[in-house]
C-alpha cells in the first residue's frame, strides 16, 4: 500500500474527539467571534469583510478599508492575526476528518487519487493563510494599496474557495456512496 501524504496520516493519528473540539471552535468562530469582530470593524454592517468577498478589485478593498475607519481597521488587523489565524487551522483539521470518515465509509481505496483528495482542507488554508497575509499587508498600507497585495489576496481567496468546492462535493459525493453501501447491506 502507498504512504499516504502527511496531513492523512496526521488526521488518523488524531483522537476522535478532536472532529467535535474542532467542529465547536468553526461554529463558535462562526457564530460568535466573527460577527462580534465583525460589529467592532464595521457598527453599521454596510461593509462584507474582504475575507467573504470572492474576488475585490483595488477600488472595492479601498473603499472597504476607508468605511472600516482607523478602528476599523484596528480591529480588522487583530482579527487577522489572531482569530483568523487559527481559523483555518481548525476548518482543516475538521473538514479534512469529516472527509476521511466519508472515504472510509464509502471504501474510497486508499492507494488511489481520490483518498489524497481528503487533504484539500489544507489548501483551503493555505490559500486562506496567502490571503490574510495579502490583507493584513493591505491594512498596514491604507490608505495607499499596492496591486501586489489585492493580486495575492484575490489568488488566495482562488485556492482557498476552489479548494473548498472540490472538498464539500467530494465530502456529499463520498456520503451518499456511504450510505448507499450501508443500505445494500442492510
Amino acid at each position: 500500500m502507498a504512504r499516504s501524504n502527511f496531513f492523512i496520516r496526521l488526521l488518523n493519528r488524531l483522537p476522535k474527539y478532536a472532529l467535535w473540539l474542532t467542529g465547536a471552535w468553526v461554529i463558535i468562530t462562526n457564530t460568535i467571534l466573527f460577527p462580534f469582530f465583525g460589529a467592532k470593524m464595521d457598527p453599521a454592517g454596510q461593509q462584507t469583510p474582504l475575507d467573504l468577498q470572492v474576488g475585490f478589485s483595488k477600488a472595492v478593498a479601498e473603499e472597504t478599508l476607508a468605511a472600516y475607519g482607523a478602528q476599523g481597521r484596528e480591529v480588522y488587523f487583530l482579527t487577522e492575526l489572531t482569530v483568523d489565524l487559527i481559523y483555518p487551522i481548525m476548518y482543516a483539521v475538521f473538514f479534512g476528518l469529516l472527509l476521511l470518515r466519508a472515504a472510509k465509509r464509502a471504501q474510497v481505496a486508499p492507494t488511489g487519487f481520490a483518498y489524497q483528495l481528503i487533504a484539500l482542507p489544507f489548501v483551503a488554508a493555505l490559500g486562506d493563510f496567502i490571503e490574510n497575509a495579502a490583507l493584513v499587508t493591505m491594512v498596514q498600507q491604507f490608505p495607499i494599496l499596492g496591486n501586489t497585495a489585492v493580486l495575492v489576496a484575490n489568488a488566495g481567496q482562488l485556492l482557498k474557495w476552489a479548494a473548498i468546492i472540490v472538498s464539500v462535493l467530494c465530502l456529499l459525493s463520498w456520503w451518499v456512496v456511504g450510505w448507499q453501501k450501508r443500505q445494500r447491506q442492510a
